[in-house]
């Protein structure tokens, strides 16, 4: 221990001594008094000298003791008490106030709607408004269709004496030195998750605490979600951030930000209600700005909840002259609800198969957007639009709720398409959110990952999910809307996802009142000058893959919808003259069987079409089986090298010959020297042991064996070398 600390440390145990010694020594003088006057057979001298010590002994110990210590102790006390006089303050200026809201025509429902729970987006209490203070008055339709929020704070909070108490038995519990309750300097509520920050104790570091944050955790009851940071509005202080028990805890409704919504959406372009954060404040943010999100989170931790959100905020404040939706539902449950409405590019996308003709036309929209910005010299939608407001063009965004899922069909097709949307789209006011359950690096791949800087993660399985979504580590969070977000590469912020209602049946009311009040209203599909995004048909789900057959479409197609033509220029494709007089699907086959395999950007580069033409020849090739599954690793889908020109008969020999030379039976090994499907192997394989040549495996591990002995192998062997095969 260095002097200054021993200095220090002398410094605050000398009034302590001091206080015990006086003290004691008080009562040491008082007890003899007492003993004096009690005594029955005491002498009257001694009792008349107690009877006259005593009051004098009481007083010089709350004169040399009980008031010194006070007077320190309302002095290290100062700033916790200031901020419980502000908060007086505060609340005899603002008295609660009660509104009236009905519900679905029942006035009967009242909700108290405290003045000081009304934070800025800032974050910063303010003086109250009007407006804010009337509260539901303020709503414009259709968030005055958002159902109330029944349990708006938590039923019970921490007061500065309880967590003193709480803290100092949780820290000498768990090993540390506290000679004194902790000084808590501030308590703050939210929703969910309640804030605790405290003066460290002397000897005690920061590092120390979390080092040791299970134990404290554990001695303070609520193991699940308990974290420990710094405090950062106080020096040498930490906070605990503690949950309320689950049965006290608020819920957070739409409608508690609704009116933050509508200040907020008069400066954002796409404004989306998060929740609120950790002290009860509403977090808002403007998707524009992020341009794009990553939503992670398993089962149960509120992610599809926080998905709805993000669109019923935005839906309800923009029209469908502003933002159009591409909605992508693998699991085909969560998105169906938003059938009708007028905002939707097409209705919910749930075959894998058009979901990837889908985003690929969104990025033929953005590359005609960019030829668009050059010919009128503007650099992005919102400089176009400015430049044309006769005929603005409407931001897009794509949702897709399982990305896994899609990567799964079509990983290479579908990453480089991402990659291409998250580099690339936000100039054209494109934007994507990926949702997702299971964020392993196969799925947020590096590529991913670093052009989608806004990520937003719920509760996940390991810490191994948290490193590969947040490149960090997270608290331990509780599920059901509790989650960590970053936004632009910024610090984490955890927060309380925002529900339209925790009650089954009236999220999907609100949902369709808000369908209905959209397609009630004049601003129609109309404004939008490219009819392509605005009338999709249902019939675009079934087109062929094939270059050729597609032309062939095209022709019938022409006749019964032109605005299928929108979504499939000929300036996609990029083909130069001479690459159109010749069909891009051979030259495209050749290629694969110089490189060894089919890889969008190569194709692209090399033939010099469009994303859409390339995935369309690799749909081609993999159904003719040319061409195998993607491959993670390679990125790329490897060549079969499957002649369609041999026999039945001519494999059959091929295989032959290649057992008799090697002496192997390996399907794997096979499979590579013929460039033949692992099921084509298996059945020639089969045929082989028909005839005679192999034996069938003994045993589910055991593989086939060579049935001929080695004079036949030659013979065999000399045949084929004669025969020149």
């Amino acid at each position: 221990m260095s002097e200054q600390q021993r200095d220090k440390s002398e410094e605050n145990q000398l009034p302590k001594n001091y206080w015990q010694f006086v003290t004691r020594l008080c009562l040491l003088a008082a007890g003899v008094c007492v003993i004096f006057l009690v005594m029955p057979d005491s002498p009257p001298l001694m009792k008349e000298k107690a009877r006259l010590y005593l009051p004098q002994i009481v007083g010089s110990w709350l004169l040399l003791s009980a008031l010194p210590w006070s007077i320190l102790r309302l002095w290290q006390h100062r700033a916790a008490l200031l901020v419980r006089w502000r908060n007086w303050r505060a609340v005899r200026d603002h008295p609660r106030q009660t509104m009236i809201t009905p519900v679905s025509g029942d006035t009967s429902d009242r909700v108290e709607v405290t003045a000081l729970q009304q934070a800025s987006m800032s974050g910063e209490r303010h003086t109250l408004t009007p407006e804010e203070q009337g509260y539901d008055q303020a709503l414009t339709p259709p968030l005055t269709e958002l159902p109330v929020n029944p349990n708006p704070r938590p039923r019970a909070e921490m007061t500065m004496e309880t967590a003193g108490a709480a803290i100092s038995t949780a820290l000498q519990l768990a090993e540390f030195s506290v000679e004194e309750e902790v000084q808590v300097l501030k308590v703050e509520a939210g929703p969910v998750l309640q804030i605790v920050s405290f003066q460290l104790p002397p000897k005690v570091q920061l590092s120390k605490l979390a080092a040791k944050k299970e134990d404290i955790a554990n001695h303070l009851g609520p193991q699940q979600g308990f974290d420990i940071t710094a405090a950062k509005a106080f020096k040498s202080a930490a906070s605990f951030v503690i949950p309320h028990d689950q049965a006290d805890r608020a819920f957070v409704y739409l409608r508690d930000i609704a009116a933050q919504l509508l200040t907020f959406a008069e400066k954002a372009t796409l404004p989306m209600i998060f929740g609120k954060d950790m002290r009860g404040n509403p977090m808002l943010y403007d998707l524009v700005k992020m341009p794009h999100l990553l939503v992670c989170g398993a089962t149960g931790s509120g992610k599809s909840v926080f998905v709805n959100t993000l669109l019923t905020s935005l839906l309800s404040v923009r029209s469908p002259a502003q933002i159009q939706l591409l909605l992508i539902d693998p699991k085909q449950v969560e998105f169906g609800i938003y059938k009708g409405l007028p905002h939707l590019i097409a209705p919910p996308v749930t075959d894998m198969k058009r979901a990837v003709q889908m985003i690929e036309k969104v990025i033929v929209e953005m590359e005609q957007r960019y030829e668009r910005f050059a010919d009128t010299g503007t650099r992005n939608l919102a400089s176009y639009n400015a430049k044309h407001p006769e005929q603005p063009l409407p931001s897009i965004v794509i949702v897709i709720d399982e990305y896994a899922d899609l990567m799964l069909v079509a990983g290479d097709v579908i990453e480089h398409a991402v990659q291409r949307i998250t580099q690339m789209a936000r100039a054209a006011g494109i934007h994507l959110i990926l949702g997702t359950q299971r964020p392993s690096v196969n799925v947020v791949t590096g590529t991913i990952k670093s052009n989608l800087p806004s990520r937003v993660t719920f509760k996940l399985p390991s810490t191994k999910d948290y490193m590969t979504v947040l490149d960090r580590g997270a608290p331990k969070l509780l599920g059901f809307g509790d989650g960590v977000c970053t936004v632009q590469g910024g610090d984490l912020q955890r927060f309380q996802s925002a529900a339209i209602s925790v009650i089954d049946g009236e999220d999907t009311a609100f949902i369709e009142q808000l369908i209905a009040y959209w397609s009630a209203r004049d601003q129609t599909r109309q404004v939008n000058p490219d009819p392509s995004w605005m009338e999709e048909q249902e019939e675009v789900a079934d087109m062929t893959v094939g270059v050729a057959q597609a032309n062939v479409q095209d022709e019938v197609v022409n006749t019964e919808l032109p605005s299928k033509v929108e979504w499939e220029p000929e300036e996609d494709y990029g083909a130069s003259a001479a690459t159109k007089q010749s069909d891009p699907y051979l030259q495209a086959l050749e290629l694969v069987r110089e490189e060894g395999g089919f890889k969008v950007s190569s194709i692209q580069r090399e033939l010099r079409i469009g994303f859409g033409a390339a995935a369309e020849l690799a749909e081609r090739m993999m159904a003719e089986g040319i061409i195998g599954a993607y491959d993670p690793e390679s990125k790329w889908r490897p060549l079969l090298q499957q002649k369609q020109e041999r026999t039945e008969e001519d494999l059959l020999t091929e295989l032959r010959l290649y057992i008799c030379q090697n002496r192997t039976t390996r399907s794997v090994d096979l499979r590579e020297a013929l460039g033949i499907q692992r099921e084509t192997v298996l059945e020639l394989m089969r045929s082989l042991v028909q005839e005679g040549f192999l034996l069938p495996p003994t045993s589910t591990k055991a593989g086939y064996k060579i049935a001929w002995d080695d004079e036949k192998i030659e013979s065999f062997l000399e045949q084929c070398e004669n025969e020149d095969f």
